[in-house]
């Protein structure tokens, strides 16, 4: 428990960074429609990073209906939406006037590998919502109505973003990936070790 998250990751903190699942709730406000959560996650989202470069997003697929165990969920995908380099699955719902937002987000590298586990984790949502649930805040931790359910930074920076592999960290003035430096630079010392061959040579 975070605040008024609930986040799930590994405990162990080399393998924390590969995937997390957060799970916040709030009280329905006039921006809290499925109309706009469908508008939101069907168009790039922008968000900035610690370093100040500005990220958006790539859709994967477009947020679609899906019926999960009696409960109609607003489903999407995206890259390089809360974190760069990280796919974010989104689902969001209501229910007695509490806004239900999960995100599943795990690294490029390790997506594979933790998508039946989201999969397996889809299938078991169930939203049990006591009616008395903004009236007694001790049942669960509630935002209060106001600002959307999606659009604001979560846990993400402090948990994922100070763990990431090396080979994806960015350059905060260029933003260029290390890793993708790394083949020119071979292919530059291998130039000039031909070049200083061919010189002793002469």
């Amino acid at each position: 428990m975070e605040q008024t998250e609930w986040v799930c990751r590994a405990g162990d903190l080399s393998s924390a960074k590969e995937a997390i699942i957060i799970i916040t709730a709030k009280e329905v406000g006039a921006t809290d429609t499925f109309s706009a959560y469908e508008e939101y996650l069907n168009r790039p989202i922008h968000t900035q990073n610690r370093a100040g470069i500005v990220l958006v997003s790539k859709i994967i697929y477009m947020a679609k209906k899906s019926l999960i165990n009696d409960q109609n969920w607003l489903d999407g995908l995206h890259f390089g939406s809360e974190v760069a380099n990280y796919y974010t699955r989104y689902l969001i719902s209501q229910k007695d006037k509490i806004s239900i937002l999960v995100t599943m987000s795990a690294h490029k590298q390790f997506y594979s590998k933790y998508s039946h586990d989201f999969f397996e984790a889809i299938k078991s949502l169930r939203i049990i919502a006591a009616k008395n649930l903004l009236s007694n805040p001790s049942l669960g931790p509630i935002s209060p109505s106001g600002k959307s359910i999606l659009g604001s930074k979560s846990s993400y920076d402090s948990i994922l973003v100070e763990g990431l592999p090396s080979e994806t960290r960015v350059n905060s003035r260029t933003g260029i990936k290390l890793k993708a430096l790394m083949p020119i630079l071979g292919a530059f010392f291998i130039v000039v070790y031909i070049l200083l061959r061919r010189g002793k040579k002469k």
